[in-house]
């Protein structure tokens, strides 16, 4: 029975959201203060943890396509326990059904969880790129540079891009 670990699926969506490379290394580390920071580059005298970031992305311009629809393997596919063929199902088998509804609720549920909060850090991300002036990035050697605004636009973008992605209209 598959369990998805939350922080793991929600790593693995930010890391989605917000890298700026298809095949750019991007490491992970918690400051003094608790939070954690990511960044293409690993900080000097801090143990950072490398992330593997492989992924496909659209362009900006293409349109956000909808899920496609279950097939009969998918667990989104559970009959419902009004369909008659669950008369037909052994008691085992109800139970496996029964707990598999239930594991998919819990999911779906953990899925909606992480889309919110990816909603609000991409809304975050948005207000702090185009509320500042300058913007300054910690380097890996531990000097500070001036974000380029080719880079800062990218990075609205993005975050836009995780904001219709992840919010409710």
């Amino acid at each position: 029975m598959l369990r998805f670990n939350v922080r793991q699926l929600a790593l693995c969506l930010i890391t989605a959201v917000f890298a700026t490379t298809a095949a750019a290394d991007t490491y992970r580390w918690v400051d003094a203060d608790g939070v954690v920071n990511y960044a293409e580059r690993k900080p000097h005298g801090v143990d950072a943890e490398l992330i593997n970031t492989s992924y496909s992305r659209k362009p900006a311009s293409a349109p956000i396509s909808p899920a496609p629809a279950p097939t009969p393997s998918s667990p989104s596919s559970i009959p419902s326990d009004d369909q008659p063929a669950r008369e037909n199902l052994s008691p085992e088998q109800q139970q496996m059904l029964a707990e598999l509804r239930q594991n998919e609720s819990s999911r779906q549920q953990q899925v909606e969880k992480i889309r919110q909060d990816n909603c609000e850090r991409s809304r975050r991300v948005l207000k702090n790129l185009t509320s500042r002036g300058r913007i300054r990035i910690n380097q890996q050697d531990g000097t500070q540079r001036a974000m380029p605004e080719d880079e800062r636009q990218k990075r609205i973008s993005d975050a836009q891009q995780g904001i219709v992605a992840n919010c409710d209209a």
